[in-house]
């Protein structure tokens, strides 16, 4: 029995002992993965890349944020600025600024002589009527040929151009109290006879008048 009891006590001391030892030895290792113990298991290394890769999502995330925060700012100054500078007022052309185009001396007056190469505005042809509803400007007699062309006798004639025509009791344009009515591009014309610058014709409707050569084309 005596026995007995020195074993159990010595198993007990034993027990104590080893305890006490191994968490020495256990405190005092390095740490796994540290120079002095280049023995890392597999486990360990899945488990420091995992907590690595949630610290970085965590920064990402963060970056992120304030990126938008800082693309608001920008968004926010630039409509500042655009607002600014459709706001503030054209500065008005001054004399020291204005082009002179005329090559005019200041105190010399302009000349109202064309410029050589300045093209001349076309004659209006007398008995034209315009057809923008403004007055009516009383056309100067046109110039008398001696005689008149026979050959166009008996052909079918229309105005060129696109604004009606007078048609004339007599062959002037002295007296507007002469004019018969208006003839259009589409009413056709026979000529009765020339004399001067001037055909007699008659319409369709039996009407008959003088209308100015220069406003119609024979057939």
């Amino acid at each position: 029995m005596r026995l007995r009891g020195i074993i159990v006590i010595g198993a007990a001391l034993s027990i104590i002992v080893g305890f006490f030892v191994g968490r020495t030895v256990i405190a005092n290792s390095p740490a796994p993965g540290s120079y002095a113990d280049p023995v890392v298991s597999q486990s360990y290394v899945d488990k420091a890349l995992e907590e690595r890769v949630k610290t970085l999502e965590s920064e990402l995330a963060e970056l992120a944020v304030q990126a938008s925060a800082i693309q608001d700012t920008i968004n926010e100054i630039q409509g500042r600025m655009g607002n600014t500078t459709s706001s503030k007022p054209s500065t008005p052309a001054t004399a020291d600024s204005t082009e002179n185009t005329s090559n005019t001396p200041a105190n010399k007056p302009a000349s109202n002589k064309p410029a050589a190469n300045e093209p001349k505005a076309p004659a209006q042809p007398p008995d034209a009527i315009t057809v923008d509803n403004q007055p009516e400007n009383k056309p100067s007699a046109p110039p008398v040929s001696q005689g008149g062309d026979n050959s166009v006798i008996g052909k079918a004639a229309y105005t060129n151009v696109s604004s009606p025509v007078r048609l004339r009791s007599t062959p002037t344009t002295a007296d507007d109290s002469n004019i018969i009515k208006r003839v259009t591009q589409n009413d056709p014309l026979v000529i009765q006879k020339a004399e001067n610058d001037w055909y007699y014709v008659k319409l369709n409707d039996g009407t008959e008048g003088w209308i100015y050569s220069d406003l119609v084309n024979v057939q």
